[in-house]
């Protein structure tokens, strides 16, 4: 024991520093908001990528900028923040168990008051966005700058007429197809754009749930729990999509030419073991969803489970994602990597 304490003093200074480097380098406009850093609206895709945040083509909000409020970050940090209370406890530091304790608070204040859309019933992120809006074949041209010095590929709508960025104001030619006509690519132009939630469930509007982050009483858990069980949205019979099915807008789309939809409809095992631990804690805890939630895990951790391995059995392989209409194993393969969580299901291990 006394050896187990003297590590675990050795790492409360080190993850404090994680901690402070991630809450501070991450920050977003208002206290205790959060961003995911390093989306480019240039980056030539329908919804600019939030590498930062793993869940890489996951629709954010349509235009990036610093007023994005991201609920999953937000979740992590006030995951992280407890993580510090309970270990600064365990170390005698009682101060920075206090001060982890309010930092913690603070979060799941904002978590409601920013995060929580009233009308939509769920937790989403928000930033300067449209919920609706059309897709539109553009043309793709290059574009130069007026020395010459470089050239950058632009969309518009007429070739004929084309309107280069600034930066790069000289219109060199339109991109061919290699069928002999003009490339095209699609574009959003949407309507309502505003400061607004994200009105797009999936894997995100689930966090403050995977982590565990409502109280068992929470007045809001219902509501979470109606949205991962409607096979309207993200329940299959072979795991949670990743968004949900009636998002018409980006389920299933691709966010570039040959770019497979990621994070827009496949079943990950990593969100989907988070999950069945999230269900089995509300399962234990004595509160008016305990019952519901037993019943959840065992549904969820069945379908999980039980098409892992059948497609075991079928291929031989562990896959990163499954479809979620056939059950069919998807891309990398063998991916033992967090795929390999299915086997801690399978042994009820969280």
């Amino acid at each position: 024991a006394g050896r187990r304490l003297a590590l675990l003093g050795d790492l409360a200074p080190r993850l404090a520093d994680w901690y402070q480097w991630l809450s501070s380098t991450q920050a977003g406009s208002r206290p205790h908001t959060y961003r995911w850093r390093g989306r480019d609206k240039s980056d030539g895709r329908l919804n600019a990528m939030t590498l930062a945040s793993g869940l890489d083509d996951y629709p954010r909000a349509t235009v990036p900028g610093e007023g994005e409020r991201h609920l999953d970050l937000l979740c992590w940090l006030a995951f992280f923040s407890r993580f510090l209370a309970q270990l600064s406890e365990r170390t005698g530091d009682g101060g920075e168990a206090a001060r982890y304790r309010e930092e913690h608070r603070a979060q799941l204040a904002s978590l409601e008051q920013h995060h929580w859309s009233p009308g939509l019933r769920a937790y989403c992120d928000w930033g300067r966005h449209a919920n609706a809006g059309r897709f539109v074949q553009l043309v793709v041209v290059k574009c130069g700058t007026a020395d010459g010095g470089s050239a950058v590929e632009h969309t518009v709508s007429d070739p004929e007429r084309p309107d280069c960025p600034r930066s790069h104001p000289r219109f060199l030619f339109p991109l061919g197809d290699g069928k002999g006509g003009l490339l095209t690519r699609a574009k959003l132009q949407p309507r309502g754009l505003k400061d607004q939630h994200v009105e797009h469930l999936g894997y995100v509007s689930l966090f403050p749930l995977l982590l565990r982050l409502l109280p068992p009483d929470s007045p809001s858990l219902p509501h979470v729990l109606d949205l991962l069980r409607d096979p309207d949205r993200l329940w299959s019979p072979h795991g949670l999509r990743s968004l949900s099915k009636a998002d018409a807008m980006w389920y299933g789309r691709e966010n570039a030419p040959g770019d497979a939809p990621y994070w827009r409809g496949p079943i990950w095992v990593n969100l989907n073991y988070l999950c069945l631990a999230a269900l089995r804690h509300y399962a234990q805890a004595a509160g008016p969803q305990k019952e519901r939630s037993a019943a959840l895990y065992a549904e969820l951790r069945e379908a999980l489970v039980g098409t892992m391995v059948s497609e075991w059995e079928r291929t031989g392989y562990f896959w990163e994602q499954y479809d979620p209409d056939t059950g069919r194993g998807q891309r990398t393969h063998p991916f033992n990597g967090w795929s390999s969580l299915g086997l801690l299901a399978l042994a009820e291990v969280y």
